[in-house]
């Protein structure tokens, strides 16, 4: 039985953020519709690492998500000054000159512009209550000033609606972080590893994460210090049979992580390494503690 107080959190997150489409929702955290459709539907449960993911999107507490505690939203240093600098953006696009609100002969327009100029100056006073506030005054989506993303302004005519309020901001090109092999004993879930850089490839799409492999288990197609690109795998019952995945496995209370080529066969995996030295190994899907797609894959030919 799927555990609906937990399912419901997530519910909360979307009319928080001013959601009433599940499509538009899923296509703001950049993770699958269908997936999410059935977690708020309660057909189907999360893991920490789809709850992760979210926070990738937005500064939402994991801990709350997972078992209730703490707040909806947590704020940090860094993003306080993202949306600092955000705010200031969309006064620019808007035309808006604070100074001259802030002596407007309208006092209810006055005190809404301070509030925004305290801000703008003071970006460790900004809390969610605030931010509704801001946004119901500069008449844009809450959920757009709180999204962990890199964007561009652009012009709001072009862009749908959340409730009513126009979306402002595009999406750059992005990147992805890049992690050090010797951390991925702590597995696939990003949230608990530092990057040591970015990469970024033109229409890249959505990824979590890259890193720099050290197995040899599909030599020579994929090499030890090549650099591969990936998507976790929110359901791990639910792959494209033949195609090419980071398996990440517990044996004997070690994390094991490598690149197989992966088959479904009944209730198992199939495990295929392109290195002959390797047999092909079968394991239960429940034995699998993550999985993603490798995406993308890149090596460095030239030395130095």
């Amino acid at each position: 039985m799927e555990d609906t107080s937990k399912n419901k959190r997530i519910s909360e997150l979307m009319e928080l953020l001013g959601f009433v489409s599940v499509n538009k929702f899923s296509a703001y955290l950049e993770v699958d519709n269908s997936n999410l459709s059935k977690i708020i539907s309660n057909k189907r449960s999360y893991d920490r690492i789809f709850a992760s993911r979210l926070k990738n999107a937005v500064p939402v507490n994991v801990e709350y998500l997972l078992n209730g505690t703490g707040l909806v939203l947590e704020l940090t240093d860094k993003d306080k000054t993202s949306i600092s600098s955000m705010i200031k953006e969309i006064l620019k696009q808007k035309g808006v000159d604070i100074n001259l609100r802030m002596n407007s002969a309208n006092e209810s327009e006055v005190e809404e512009y301070r509030r925004i100029y305290n801000v703008i100056n003071n970006p460790d006073k900004i809390n969610i209550e605030l931010l509704k506030e801001i946004a119901m005054t500069l008449d844009v989506a809450f959920c757009e000033l709180v999204r962990k993303k890199n964007y561009e302004m652009v012009d709001i005519s072009t862009l749908g609606h959340y409730k009513g309020r126009p979306a402002l901001l595009k999406e750059k090109d992005k990147s992805v972080r890049l992690y050090n092999a010797a951390q991925m004993d702590k597995g696939l879930d990003v949230s608990k590893l530092k990057p040591t850089g970015s990469i970024s490839i033109p229409g890249m799409g959505n990824v979590d994460g890259a890193i720099a492999i050290q197995s040899d288990t599909f030599y020579p197609t994929i090499r030890p210090g090549d650099t591969v690109i990936y998507r976790i795998m929110e359901d791990k019952g639910n792959i494209i049979s033949g195609e090419l995945y980071l398996v990440e496995m517990a044996l004997s209370d070690e994390r094991f992580l490598s690149i197989f080529r992966v088959y479904m066969e009944g209730d198992s995996y199939k495990l295929v390494s392109e290195n002959p030295t390797y047999q092909p190994r079968y394991v239960r899907v429940e034995d699998i503690t993550a999985i993603a797609i490798v995406k993308y894959s890149i090596r460095k030919h030239v030395m130095g």
